[in-house]
C-alpha cells in the first residue's frame, strides 16, 4: 500500500510517495514537484569493510529519455552511459549527505534515484537530495540530519524557489541551495553581476525555504521512519593517534606550505609509508586509522595556516 504526502511550496505541489516502489530497498520514495517525478531507492550492506577510511557511498542520477515520452533510436535502445549533467547531479546528492553518515560508518551504501517523468517546465534535479534526505531517513540507515534541496532565482528584483525552466531564462542568479534547519551545507551556481547584499538576501531566502521542506520531512520520518539498525565502528586506538601526531605533525607542517601540488602529494604518502611501517599491515582498521588521522592534522595545518597567515595552500592570500 502506498502512503503520499505534499505540501504546497514554491507556486506548485511537492508530492511524496512512499512504499509505492522498490520494496525490497531499505528505503525508497517517489517526489513529485509539477508532473516531474524523480524515484530514487536506498540500500546498505549489513557487512562492515574493514579498513576503510572513507564512507563507501555511490550516488547515481540517471535522466531516462522515457521521462519525457522519447525512445532512443537505432538498433539499440538501450540509453547510454550517463551525461555529464547526470554526473554532476550525482554529485549533488552525494555531497550533502556524505556528512550525514556516523563517523566510521564504512558499509557500502547506494543512492540509486531515477526520473521518471518530466513535464520539461519543472527541474528534476532539485528533487534529488530531498528524495535521498527522505529515503535514508525513514529507512533504518544511520543519519545526523535532514537536509532539503531549492534552487533560487532572482526575476525583476524578485526572489523565486524552484524557478521553472522558462524562468531560469529570465532569471539573474540561478543558486542551487542546499542544507539542514540549522546551516546551509553546500552552495552553487552562477548569475550576472549582484551585489553583495543581493546574494546574501538570495542565501537567506533559500535557507527559509529550505526549512519549510525540513519540517515537512521530519513530519514524514517521525510518522513511517524505521528503528535505526546495530552496526559497528571501528574502535579509535589512541596510543596510535597519538604516535602519529608525534611523529607526523612537523613533517605535515612543513609539507602544508609546499605549493606545487604533485610535490605536496608525494610527500604525504612518503610520510604515511613511514609512519604505516611501525603498523601491523594485516590490520586494515590501524592502517585505515593512520590515514586518517593524517589528513585530519593536515586540514588542521591548512586551515590554521589560512586563518593566522593568511596563507592559502597554494600560496594565494585570501583576497587573491
Amino acid at each position: 500500500m502506498s502512503i503520499e504526502r505534499e505540501i504546497a511550496f514554491g507556486g506548485n505541489t511537492l508530492k511524496v510517495t512512499l512504499g509505492k516502489t522498490a520494496r525490497q530497498a531499505d528505503g525508497a520514495v517517489w517526489v513529485q514537484f509539477g508532473d516531474t517525478i524523480l524515484h530514487l531507492a536506498v540500500v546498505s550492506s549489513t557487512e562492515r569493510r574493514e579498513g576503510f577510511d572513507f564512507l563507501p557511498l555511490t550516488c547515481d542520477y540517471r535522466e531516462k529519455f522515457y521521462a519525457a515520452g522519447k525512445i532512443p533510436g537505432g538498433f539499440f535502445k538501450r540509453e547510454g552511459r550517463p551525461h555529464e549533467n547526470e554526473i554532476l547531479n550525482s554529485r549533488i546528492i552525494d555531497r550533502p549527505i556524505r556528512p550525514l553518515f556516523p563517523e566510521g560508518y564504512a558499509y557500502e551504501t547506494q543512492v540509486m534515484g531515477i526520473v521518471i517523468s518530466s513535464d520539461m517546465e519543472n527541474d528534476a534535479s532539485v528533487l534529488g537530495p530531498i528524495a535521498a534526505s527522505i529515503a535514508l531517513n525513514i529507512s533504518d540507515i544511520p543519519m545526523n540530519d535532514i537536509i532539503a534541496s531549492v534552487r533560487v532565482g532572482l526575476i525583476d528584483g524578485e526572489y523565486v524557489v524552484n524557478p521553472t525552466y522558462a524562468q531560469q531564462e529570465e532569471s539573474r542568479l540561478d543558486l542551487y541551495i542546499v542544507g539542514s534547519a540549522d546551516a546551509l551545507t553546500m552552495v552553487e551556481g552562477h548569475c550576472d553581476e549582484l551585489s553583495n547584499q543581493e546574494l546574501i538576501d538570495a542565501l537567506d531566502f533559500g535557507h527559509e525555504q529550505i526549512k519549510i521542506l525540513v519540517e515537512f520531512q521530519r513530519t514524514i520520518v517521525e510518522e513511517f521512519g524505521k528503528p535505526t539498525r546495530e552496526y559497528e565502528l571501528p574502535e579509535r586506538d589512541e596510543s596510535l593517534i597519538q604516535m602519529v601526531k608525534d611523529k607526523g605533525t612537523d613533517r605535515l607542517a612543513e609539507i602544508a606550505v609546499i605549493q606545487e601540488k604533485s610535490e605536496r602529494n608525494a610527500a604525504r604518502k612518503a610520510l604515511v609509508k613511514e609512519l604505516l611501517e611501525d603498523v601491523d599491515p594485516e590490520d586494515g582498521d590501524k592502517v585505515a586509522s593512520v590515514k586518517e588521522t593524517v589528513s585530519d592534522v593536515f586540514k588542521h595545518l591548512v586551515r590554521a595556516n589560512i586563518l593566522e597567515n593568511n596563507i592559502r595552500l597554494d600560496g594565494r592570500n585570501n583576497k587573491e
